[in-house]
């Protein structure tokens, strides 16, 4: 199948990039017991420049960089992983988001609707 790809009016991310970030903040809450961390977004978002395949139901996907702050001495970064994708799985549930992927070197929140809109969290390297 041929890809159409073009890029997404910012008009358009807008709203889903402030949930999305709002979902972050509510997680930081969350963990704050147990450490607490700072993120950024990157990638294409970061420039304003989402694409999306018209010809299918994939959405477009927001990066960020999660950077967690604790004694590494304590939280192994396996624990740390695990802690913040039960953290994302309760505060994403409540918005609509499907149970939160955990990949080698990302977590990931989808929400399905008209399309799917994928907010995929990258952590660092620990």
């Amino acid at each position: 199948m041929i890809k159409d790809f073009c890029y997404v009016q910012k008009d358009e991310t807008k709203q889903k990039r402030k949930e999305i970030e709002t979902i972050i903040r509510e997680v930081q809450d969350e963990v704050r017991d147990d450490f607490t961390f700072q993120f950024q977004i990157n990638g294409s978002a970061k420039r304003n420049m989402i694409t999306k395949d018209v010809k299918s139901n994939t959405g477009y996907d927001f990066d960020y960089d999660i950077e967690p702050h604790c004694d590494f001495l304590l939280y192994s970064p396996e624990k740390i992983k695990r802690i913040l994708r039960l953290a994302f799985e309760k505060v994403g549930r409540d918005y609509g988001y499907t149970r939160c992927e955990d990949s080698t070197r990302a977590l990931t929140l989808k929400q399905y609707a008209t399309g799917l809109i994928r907010g995929r969290f990258d952590l660092p390297q620990l």
